[in-house]
């Protein structure tokens, strides 16, 4: 749970870096979130503006860190020291870098392989190795603060009166008397 939490930390601070960098570097500042989502999409997806490629592109890019902290969070124990975390998270990150780039985004994502930045996804993974080595610190967090199981309480049965007794009373009727109201001498 704690790495998926982090992995998904990653991906938000990584999408951020994305839509920043590309504003920055003259482009829509969504064009790597909709050339992420050609992925799925195909041509479909390679758009200027914002709309549907770029919440399918935000979406396959945080399902994809998610996925990263999963596989980190298997790798390192929770209690290792945040320094070794983010140094592991880091290599870890930058071993996915070598991995997406020299084989997997070319064979899956031609369109991303063609006409992303690879300068720009350097720095996404740069990115998600840091915040990757705060998955102990959040796991750490969490084993000090287990969720509480629920208690389940037994009790007797409770019993009803019968149903004449539990009939809807009348109150007596109030009478009203015409008493005189004490005047502010």
């Amino acid at each position: 749970m704690a790495g998926l939490e982090a992995g998904v930390i990653a991906g938000i601070f990584s999408a951020t870096w994305l839509v920043v960098e590309s504003a920055r570097a003259g482009r829509h500042a969504w064009s790597a979130l909709n050339l992420v989502s050609t992925a799925l999409l195909g041509h479909s997806g390679y758009t200027l503006s914002f709309g549907l490629p770029t919440i399918a592109g935000l979406s396959l890019h945080l399902v994809v860190a998610g996925i990263h902290g999963v596989i980190f969070a298997l790798l390192i124990p929770p209690r290792t020291r945040p320094l070794l975390a983010t140094n592991a998270g880091l290599l870890f990150s930058f071993a996915c870098y070598f991995l997406t780039w020299g084989w997997l985004v070319s064979r899956l994502a031609p369109i991303v392989s063609r006409n992303a930045s690879r300068l720009e996804w350097a720095g996404v993974h740069l990115i998600v190795g840091m915040m990757l080595g705060l998955y102990p610190d959040i796991a750490r967090g969490l084993l000090r603060h287990p969720v509480p199981q629920p208690v389940e309480i037994e009790s007797a049965p409770v019993e009803l009166p019968p149903a004449e007794e539990s009939a809807h009373h009348e109150l007596p009727p109030v009478e009203l008397s015409s008493t005189e109201l004490p005047s502010g001498e």
